[in-house]
């Protein structure tokens, strides 16, 4: 099956729900074709690596580089991963 969307008439890059241990780190890798987008030159693989820090006092997401074409998302004060969402609207 394959499942097209355009929320606010962009592109998807992509989809899934994962279930991770507050130990490990989530790696998801986006690539990006000139087929899809015609400025690109030739393929680019963006790389987000996913961690959990749950020592923060406040809740919140850090998005510091993580080497080339990759960033790091840390969740930070996230209790329990299966069904915590923001305490407030995150933009």
């Amino acid at each position: 099956m394959t499942i097209a969307a355009s929320p606010g008439g962009r592109i998807l890059l992509g989809e899934g729900t994962y279930i991770t241990p507050s130990t490990e780190c989530l790696s998801v890798s986006v690539s990006l074709t000139p087929e899809k987008f015609p400025e690109l030159a030739e393929v680019k693989t963006l790389t987000l690596n996913v961690k959990y820090n749950d020592s923060d006092e406040t809740q919140t997401v850090l998005f510091p580089p993580d080497g080339e074409h990759s960033s790091k998302m840390t969740l930070c004060n996230w209790n329990n991963r299966l069904d915590t969402t923001f305490n407030t609207l995150y933009l």
